[in-house]
């Protein structure tokens, strides 16, 4: 019997499938998410597990953190563990502030290069929040989040950790400029599954 291909994919909001306009529930319906999404149109040969947390910023790898290790210590060799943070973590800085994310990413990066193969990761960077054209903050936050990304691509490609910048995709968000659309759900689902059906680094099995 082949083995499925199997990826938890560990984020923030967009991950998790917030929906900024819904002051009750917060999440859009599973039909609506892109995990949801993805693991109806991969089908059987792939297990697709969400670990998506509404404001999760990228671990700060100087203190503890059981409920990530236990996710790592699930995953057999060859089994994706892939990562999309960094959001929460420049937006909350003021004015924005790309030391603070690339920092800690470059210690989260060496963190999970210790526990699973480089193969056996993806870094996703996220897409710009704010709008290139738009207000003066949101532009200021655009630009640093095109920095960020920029700088997370250095820090995989110095550890041969496979690289996706979702910003390529051209993903819609949400009136807040932050949060997928319900379409952007599905546009980041149909590219998701494109990347992983012609990544070189997913193993046959």
């Amino acid at each position: 019997m082949m083995e499925k291909h199997r990826i938890l994919f560990y984020g923030d909001s967009n991950t998790y499938g917030y929906d900024p306009a819904d002051m009750q529930e917060g999440r859009y319906a599973e039909e609506i998410r892109w995990t949801d999404r993805l693991r109806l149109s991969l089908g059987e040969g792939w297990e697709i597990l969400d670990e998506g947390q509404n404001g999760r910023t990228i671990p700060d790898m100087r203190t503890d953190n059981p409920y990530l290790e236990g996710l790592l210590s699930g995953l057999k060799d060859g089994e994706i563990f892939a990562f999309m943070l960094g959001t929460n973590d420049i937006l909350r800085t003021y004015p924005p502030d790309i030391s603070v994310p690339v920092g800690r990413m470059e210690a989260f990066l060496d963190f999970l290069r210790q526990r699973k193969a480089a193969q056996d990761l993806l870094l996703i960077a996220p897409p710009y929040s704010g709008r290139e054209n738009g207000r003066d903050l949101p532009a200021q936050y655009y630009k640093a989040c095109r920095q960020m990304n920029k700088a997370f691509e250095k820090l995989a490609r110095q550890r041969k950790i496979p690289y996706v910048n979702a910003d390529s995709w051209h993903i819609s968000l949400a009136f807040d400029e932050v949060h997928f659309s319900e379409e952007g759900h599905r546009q980041f689902a149909d590219a998701m599954r494109e990347y992983l059906l012609q990544s070189k680094h997913i193993r046959n099995t």
